[in-house]
C-alpha cells in the first residue's frame, strides 16, 4: 500500500522522521566505504539517508527506490539538483528485479512492512555484488514498556472500534529469526544486534507528528479521529515513559540492526 501518495504527506514525513535517521546513522557506523561504491537504498523514504550515502560516494552512485509514489516525488524534488550521483524510483523491494549490480544495500525501517520477508530479502541477495554488503535494521518485538505503552492507549477501549477488521501490517522478528532468514536466502556472515535508542521529543505534538508520519491507522480513520487519536497517543508515551529535567520526553525505541554478505562466485 502506498501510504504517501500526495507530496504533503511525503513532505510530512520528513519533518518529522529525525528519529529514523538516527536509527541509520547508529547502523552504518563502522560500515566502511571506499567512495566509487553504487548503493542500493530500500525504502528510501524522503530521501535523506540516500543524500547522506551520496555524499559518501563521490565516485559511485546511489539508487533509492520506495513503493510511494509521493516520496519519490519528493525526493526527486529535494536532491535532483544537488547530487548528480543520485536517483529514486518507485518500486516496492518485493517488485525489485535489478540484478546483481549493488555493493552495498541498505534498508532502514522498512522490511517489517514486508507482507513475505524471505521474498523481500531474496531480492535484496539478488540486487548484491559478489561480495556486497548489506546493512538493515527492523524495529524490535514489544518489550515490557512497550505493553504498557498499548495498554495506556488502548486500555480503556476508547478506540477498539478501529482495530476490528483491522490487521495491522507491521510484521515482527525477533533477532535469531531474521539472522535465519537471511541465511535462508544465501547471505551469509550474518550478524545481528539488538540496539536501544533514546528519542528526545520536545513536547507531546511533537511524538503525534513522529507518530503520524508512518501510523497506517490514517488510511482507516477520519481526519478528526485520527488527529484525537494522536493527542492520546501522545498522552500514552508521556504516562509511560515520562518526561527529563529539560522537559523532554525520552521514548525508548529498540531497533534489530543486521549486516551480512552475498558470498563470491564458486
Amino acid at each position: 500500500m502506498d501510504q504517501y501518495p500526495e507530496l504533503d504527506h511525503a513532505r510530512h514525513y520528513h519533518a518529522h522522521s529525525q528519529q529514523q535517521w538516527q536509527v541509520a546513522r547508529a547502523s552504518l557506523q563502522g560500515v566502511s566505504i571506499s567512495g566509487s561504491e553504487r548503493v542500493l537504498d530500500v525504502g528510501c523514504g524522503s530521501g535523506r539517508i540516500a543524500a547522506h550515502l551520496a555524499g559518501r560516494v563521490p565516485e559511485g552512485s546511489v539508487v533509492g527506490i520506495d513503493i510511494s509514489q509521493g516520496m519519490v516525488a519528493f525526493c526527486r524534488a529535494q536532491y535532483g539538483a544537488y547530487y548528480p550521483n543520485l536517483s529514486f524510483t518507485q518500486c516496492g523491494v518485493e517488485q525489485l528485479e535489478a540484478g546483481a549490480q549493488f555493493d552495498l544495500v541498505c534498508s532502514f525501517s522498512t522490511l517489517h512492512w514486508c507482507q513475505d520477508i524471505e521474498l523481500a530479502l531474496t531480492r535484496l541477495f539478488e540486487a548484491s555484488k559478489p561480495y556486497g554488503k548489506l546493512v538493515m535494521s527492523i524495529p524490535a518485538p514489544p518489550q515490557a514498556d512497550n505493553q504498557a505503552l498499548r495498554e495506556a492507549l488502548w486500555g480503556d477501549g476508547k478506540w477498539s472500534h478501529v482495530l476490528q477488521g483491522h490487521t495491522h501490517p507491521r510484521k515482527k522478528y525477533p533477532a535469531d529469526q531474521l539472522a535465519q532468514h537471511l541465511e535462508t536466502v544465501g547471505f551469509s556472515q550474518v550478524s545481528t544486534q539488538v540496539r536501544e535508542h533514546v528519542y528526545l521529543f520536545e513536547n507531546r505534538r511533537a511524538i503525534a507528528d513522529w507518530f503520524a508520519g508512518y501510523s497506517p491507522l490514517r488510511w482507516v480513520m477520519s481526519a478528526d479521529d485520527f488527529e484525537a487519536f494522536l493527542v492520546d497517543a501522545a498522552n500514552a508515551f508521556a504516562k509511560v515513559y515520562g518526561t527529563n529535567a529539560n522537559g523532554e520526553i525520552p521514548c525508548v525505541i529498540r531497533e534489530i540492526e543486521a549486516q551480512a554478505s552475498k558470498p563470491g562466485s564458486a
